[in-house]
């Protein structure tokens, strides 16, 4: 099953986005530049930013064998300043593929290593899902289930503490899709192409869009 992993880039300046589009990179391959982005929800807070979709060749070392090459899928959605990962591959850590995007672009743009999620939206997202597996809180100094705050009824958890991890599930159509959110980053397991962009276009909307 893939893997999409989503981060935030910083602003994003206009040469440089007409740079990428026309000429890519050593090491970064543009596959679309879409102008004519269609929201499947209502009430998109970006309906017209600008997709960049490409890939780039990671290269993963290893002290014991002689490393290997992953193709990483990427997108940039203009509106919503989304960078978003995709691979089929086990990486223990998207850091390394992040710095070496980084590099091959000459550091434009920045990325950041969460989403600077705000918590009430946050919570709102995760709570409109169809199940909640668990939402980890931090309870003085602590972790725990929002479910299980010592003598602290859940509905006054939820929305005032803040969340350290998460993980919960969506239904889109026939497609059933795991959320997981942890240390700022949110990662959505879907093979399901629309199922994935449901998921991000929600997130846009429910969490980055202005208020």
């Amino acid at each position: 099953m893939s893997v999409t992993n989503l981060r935030r880039s910083g602003s994003l300046d206009s040469e440089w986005l007409e740079s990428i589009e026309e000429d890519g990179y050593n090491g970064v391959e543009i596959d679309d530049v879409n102008r004519d982005f269609a929201p499947i929800i209502d009430a998109h807070p970006y309906p017209n930013q600008v997709i960049i979709t490409g890939n780039i060749n990671y290269r993963e070392e290893s002290d014991y064998t002689q490393g290997r090459d992953i193709s990483v899928e990427f997108e940039l959605r203009t509106g919503s300043r989304l960078l978003i990962f995709e691979y089929e591959s086990d990486i223990p850590s998207l850091s390394p593929v992040t710095e070496q995007f980084l590099e091959i672009t000459d550091n434009s743009p920045k990325i950041y290593h969460n989403l600077h999620a705000p918590e009430d939206s946050l919570w709102d997202f995760l709570l409109a899902s169809d199940r909640v597996v668990d939402i980890t809180v931090l309870d003085g100094g602590r972790e725990a289930s929002y479910r299980e705050v010592e003598d602290i009824p859940t509905q006054d958890v939820i929305g005032e503490y803040s969340i350290e991890s998460a993980s919960v599930g969506f239904q889109y159509e026939e497609e059933s899709i795991l959320v997981t959110y942890q240390n700022g980053n949110l990662q959505i397991e879907s093979d399901h192409e629309r199922a994935r962009e449901y998921i991000v276009e929600l997130f846009e909307r429910e969490v980055l869009g202005p208020n």
